[in-house]
Parts: C-alpha cells; sequence; structure tokens
C-alpha cells in the first residue's frame, strides 16, 4: 500500500474505493490515509474527519489522518506536534480544532512556509 500511495497520481480517483477499503484494515490504514486525500482531495475531508474522530482506531493512525488533513487544507491544527504521528500521545489529538474546521465546511488554511535553513 505504501509504494501504491507513492505513484498513484494526485486527483487519480480511479484508485479511490482501494483506498477507502484499506482504512478498514489496520495494517494498510496507515498509508490508505495519506492516498485517499491524494487522490480524494477536498472530497475526501469529511471521511478523513470521520477516521480521525473514531477512537476504535490506533492514535497514530488517528494523528496521520489529521496530519495529512492539516497538511492537505493548509490548517496549522498540528503545529507543535511531533512531525511523525506515532510519537503523538491521546491527548495531543487536536480534536477539537478538527471539529471546528469541519462544521465551518473544511475552509483553505493559510499553508504552512518552509523550514528555517541556514546559508551555506
Amino acid at each position: 500500500m505504501a509504494q501504491l500511495a507513492k505513484i498513484v497520481p494526485a486527483g487519480d480517483s480511479a484508485f479511490r474505493s482501494v483506498f477507502e477499503s484499506g482504512l478498514t484494515d489496520p495494517h494498510t490504514a496507515y498509508w490508505s490515509l495519506e492516498a485517499l486525500v491524494k487522490v480524494g482531495g477536498p472530497t475526501s475531508y469529511s471521511q478523513l474527519v470521520t477516521f480521525a474522530l473514531d477512537s476504535s482506531h490506533t492514535t497514530e493512525h488517528r494523528g496521520k489522518a489529521i496530519k495529512e488533513l492539516a497538511l492537505h487544507s493548509g490548517q496549522h491544527f498540528i503545529r507543535g506536534l511531533p512531525s511523525n504521528p506515532g510519537h503523538w500521545r491521546g491527548e495531543q489529538l487536536p480534536l477539537a480544532e478538527l471539529r471546528q474546521w469541519a462544521a465551518a465546511g473544511f475552509p483553505k488554511g493559510p499553508g504552512f512556509e518552509p523550514p528555517f535553513r541556514h546559508s551555506k
């Protein structure tokens, strides 16, 4: 699933059902989250928010859904969290912000600036 997620073209809806079904398997869910937002774009936001809010999923998978949503939409609700959702704790999940964003209709955020790099 990881390889398929990397090679599928953005917006290629032919693979959407593959990634949607991948969300139901704990072994493929992590990469299916990334790929679903890649192929579905904003039309996948509602499904990924539902996934992230479902406490039956692991914290890592829920965090991955939130991270992918934030990166794709340009929202900042992951600011200050470790870059790897595997290092997030349940109480760190920005669920209130996620609910507010969904209730507002998934508005586009300001995006992220590239990290500062020292000149050579």
